[in-house]
């Protein structure tokens, strides 16, 4: 094996081992903490996170109703977004 190519498989097994932890680096820095204010994507009042569920992708949230009642619910994460949705 030539040198060109010994490195090159080197980098190639580096890169293979350490793809999964830059992902799941990237994947939890975008997760959703509790405290934070989100919105549902398809509309509504601003929710705050009450609690997160990494093994089951779910945010349980609290918001309070026009009529001064807070409300809670759990929403799987894909259904939130951190950003005011526009009107469609």
């Amino acid at each position: 094996m030539n040198r060109r190519s010994l490195f090159g498989a080197i980098g190639a097994a580096v890169a293979w081992c350490i793809s999964p932890l830059i992902a799941k680096a990237s994947a939890k820095g975008n997760q959703i903490e509790i405290g934070e204010t989100v919105y549902l994507k398809s509309g509504g009042v601003a929710m705050r996170v009450m609690e997160t569920s990494d093994n089951v992708r779910m945010v349980s949230c609290a918001w309070t109703a026009k009529d001064g009642v807070e409300q809670h619910h759990t929403f799987p994460d894909v259904c939130v977004t951190r950003t005011i949705p526009r009107p469609q």
